[in-house]
């Protein structure tokens, strides 16, 4: 008897497992089906950002003390002056500042020196702490096909290629590279017709705001009143390299078709 009541004990753990296992996904169902939503909460935000600008025959210390940074003026300089020297920083410099937005204090101050260096100084129990930091860039590959219409150029076509998502100096750069590149061979001014073609493979460094930092021309291809013109960068020694045909054969002659710098002519 004691045997059978431990196998009539086990069997009804099991039933009663099997079942709770059966009823648990529709409980979970029900309850999230009927679960109250919570209200969205918005939270202020933290700081403030004020924004200044560097005017031309202004100084640094100027530029703080309108930003009401005059208390913290010497030490300001103070941590500039690890990186920059105050007195070079140029007209149209940013001035970023950052206050908490409780009680108005300085939380940081960013000079944006250029597109790629900007100088951060952030508050410190001790005073202000200055780092120097570089815009950070992603090297991505682009290409770009087009066709040269009746009464446009190689610029224009570049320039206003429909496909091309990059900023308005990118394309001028991709144009100015391909005249230097083609300078010893072909004469955008005299040589291109409509109907002629182009290919281009570019490679640059991007800033997360989409301009370039860097960039070169891969490889190229102009056809040029049915007559292909290849140009492929090569650089073996890691010396600055050059262009070159498919045949191996340098592009750069004793003498340039196109001696002037290149100009928006149709």
């Amino acid at each position: 008897m004691q045997i059978r009541s431990r196998v009539l004990a086990i069997g009804a753990l099991g039933l009663s497992a099997v079942g709770f296992v059966a009823v648990q996904p529709r409980e979970a169902a029900d309850v999230a089906a009927t679960a109250p939503l919570l209200t969205p909460l918005y939270a202020p935000a933290a700081e403030e950002v004020e924004s200044h600008v560097v005017r031309s025959g202004q100084t640094l210390s100027q530029v703080f003390q309108e930003a009401a940074l005059g208390r913290e003026l010497a030490t300001l300089l103070l941590a500039v002056r690890e990186h920059i020297d105050p007195r070079r920083v140029m007209p149209n410099t940013a001035v970023l500042v950052r206050r908490w937005a409780e009680d108005g204090a300085p939380r940081s101050v960013d000079l944006t020196l250029n597109a790629d260096t900007t100088v951060r100084l952030r508050r410190e129990s001790v005073g202000w702490y200055g780092e120097m930091v570089v815009t950070p860039v992603e090297v991505d590959t682009l290409f770009l096909a087009g066709r040269l219409e009746r009464g446009s150029s190689l610029y224009q076509s570049i320039v206003g290629h429909p496909e091309l998502d990059i900023p308005r100096r990118d394309r001028d750069r991709i144009a100015y590279d391909l005249a230097d590149i083609y300078g010893w061979t072909l004469n955008f001014i005299s040589d291109m017709r409509p109907g002629d073609t182009f290919r281009v493979v570019y490679q640059r460094e991007a800033r997360p705001d989409g301009t370039t930092r860097r960039g070169r021309v891969l490889a190229a291809e102009i056809v040029n009143a049915g007559t292909p013109m290849s140009a492929v960068f090569f650089d073996p020694r890691g010396t600055g390299g050059d262009y070159y045909d498919t045949e191996g054969r340098s592009l750069r002659l004793t003498f340039r078709r196109y001696p002037v710098q290149f100009a928006r002519i149709t």
